[in-house]
């Protein structure tokens, strides 16, 4: 088991276009194969199964505000979600705004 306190997300990822709704997006999608990822944002945790053929990838949603001089930037939440074959089939949202975790599965 890797922890985020004894690694940063982008030694062990790589970027990949992927499809999400018929979208396209680039992703951090981790290297090394693991059968489960785990996020944290405050009280609340997310984790999804990662099943053999898939891969993962985790993501920070946030907000910057420019208004009169004032630079502010806001984290919104945290996410992981899961890819297979080049498709996202599953991802999960911590929304700190909400206090919720959403989630979608294709």
């Amino acid at each position: 088991m890797v922890s985020e306190k004894q690694t940063n997300w982008s030694e062990i990822s790589e970027e990949k276009a992927v499809t999400c709704f018929g979208r396209k997006r680039v992703c951090s999608v981790a290297k090394p194969q693991a059968s489960k990822i785990r996020i944290v944002l405050g009280k609340l945790e997310a984790t999804i199964e990662i099943p053999p053929d898939c891969q993962v990838y985790q993501f920070i949603r946030s907000q910057q505000l420019f208004a009169k001089g004032v630079n502010e930037y806001t984290v919104i939440g945290r996410g992981i979600g899961l890819i297979k074959e080049d498709k996202v089939i599953e991802e999960k949202f911590i929304n700190a705004l909400e206090n919720t975790v959403e989630g979608f599965r294709a």
